[in-house]
């Protein structure tokens, strides 16, 4: 594993632990609750297995399950946006499941149409749909992303990396010469 990749998962994992409440006994808490502490310790393990050379596969599988589970159950929840954006970047990146990002990238987007980060899931969407190999709906995302974001962060991003994936083999080929 690449030492920037190690360094990506690192700095998300700490970036996205969230902070729930873990005392008291699970049987006892509300199901919410428990999701939440279930999420706080599968978060914190993988934070800790982030220093290993490989993380362990099946528990990022276990925190995206848990993300999904909790944004089931709890769609009205603030978090559930959240959460989704996480399950999406585990499949994206640690686990290689571009089509499961894909649903919880799409997710976020239709359902929450006020979550301040909502217009990044056109984006993560480009470069999902990229990542698998679909140019035409990539270019659609990352298009969509770049008009209705000119002032993002990302919108130069999104405008370069359509210029990428028009180029013909022969042209990518002489960029990495």
């Amino acid at each position: 594993m690449n030492t920037s990749f190690k360094l990506s998962f690192i700095i998300f994992v700490g970036l996205t632990l969230t902070a729930c409440n873990t005392s008291g006994n699970k049987s006892t808490q509300d199901p919410k609750s428990n999701i939440l502490s279930r999420i706080d310790t599968l978060e914190s393990k993988t934070y800790d297995d982030a220093f290993r050379s490989s993380p362990d596969l099946n528990l990022l599988r276990r925190l995206s399950a848990l993300y999904d589970s909790f944004s089931t159950a709890f769609p009205d929840d603030t978090t559930s946006p959240e959460f989704l954006f996480k399950a999406g970047q585990l499949n994206e990146n640690a686990l290689s499941d571009n089509t499961k990002a894909i649903m919880y990238y799409s997710n976020a987007y239709k359902n929450y149409p006020n979550w301040r980060k909502r217009e990044f899931m056109l984006f993560a969407l480009g470069n999902a749909y990229h990542n698998l190999g679909d140019t035409t709906k990539a270019v659609e995302s990352l298009s969509k992303f770049s008009r209705q974001n000119p002032t993002h962060e990302f919108a130069d991003d999104a405008l370069n990396l359509i210029k990428f994936i028009r180029m013909s083999k022969a042209e990518v080929d002489s960029l990495f010469k």
